[in-house]
């Protein structure tokens, strides 16, 4: 168990860094034994969308495994991580769902989105036509989840300011405009930014959670969580893991 602030205490004071004193954040028994449940835990599904090659799977791999993959390989349907970690008095577990660049996929899969609480929706920094299909991807994220999940826009591989096609300020307008919850640049070669990304995910549901706690009974303000859409029950969501391979497809 080791606090996610001591990774790299050069990102203690920027621009995406929480509030220290009110959200304490340490990882919490990520081991193998990850895909168990907890008594009491809170378990939210987060999914990574975008195109191909703008790095959904390096991120995920960067927060879980500390470990960046330099070849490329294409993820195939989707793949599930787990990542548990102890906000306050809460403890947390993302099911965090790496999904394929191909839109096609989604026509036949669309129950991918069934339960999410919190879309990450990707792009590359140096390649404008990523940036310019967000769009594409978050009107999928609309025609297939609740209105209510929230949504993040992350320009990956900030590393390579020197090819840069997108500036971070158009990215940013283009989340204000839209009413999106979280911008966000990072880089998991360089891992930049790849834990704060996560940290203000946590934060969010955390806020989300108190939400419902403050005002349970009040159902028409926070139906969404009344519902419990944010929470995967651990049995189907192990078998929705074992067959994984059989949902994928190529189309």
């Amino acid at each position: 168990m080791s606090n996610i602030d001591n990774e790299n205490m050069e990102k203690s004071t920027n621009e995406y860094s929480i509030d220290s004193n009110k959200y304490k954040i340490i990882e919490y028994n990520n081991d193998d034994e990850v895909e168990n449940i907890e008594e009491d835990e809170l378990i939210y599904k987060v999914i990574l969308i975008g195109d191909q090659n703008v790095g959904k799977t390096s991120i995920i791999q960067k927060l879980v495994t500390k470990y960046f993959n330099k070849k490329y390989n294409s993820t195939i349907g989707f793949d599930i991580f787990y990542y548990r970690v102890k906000i306050n008095d809460k403890i947390i577990k993302l099911n965090i769902w790496d999904t394929c660049g191909i839109q096609d996929f989604f026509s036949c899969t669309k129950n991918i989105f069934t339960d999410v609480a919190l879309s990450i929706i990707a792009y590359s920094i140096d390649n404008r036509a990523s940036f310019e299909n967000l769009e594409n991807w978050i009107n999928t994220l609309k025609q297939n989840s609740s209105p209510n999940v929230l949504k993040f826009i992350v320009g990956n591989k900030c590393d390579l300011e020197d090819e840069r096609q997108v500036q971070k300020e158009e990215a940013e307008k283009f989340k204000n405009n839209n009413d999106y919850n979280f911008f966000i640049e990072t880089s998991a070669k360089d891992d930049k930014f790849v834990t704060e990304l996560f940290e203000n995910a946590i934060v969010q549901l955390y806020e989300l959670n108190k939400l419902m706690e403050e005002k349970d009974g009040d159902e028409l303000k926070i139906d969404f969580k009344r519902r419990k859409s944010f929470v995967i029950n651990d049995k189907i969501n192990k078998n929705e893991k074992e067959n994984n391979n059989n949902n994928n497809c190529n189309c």
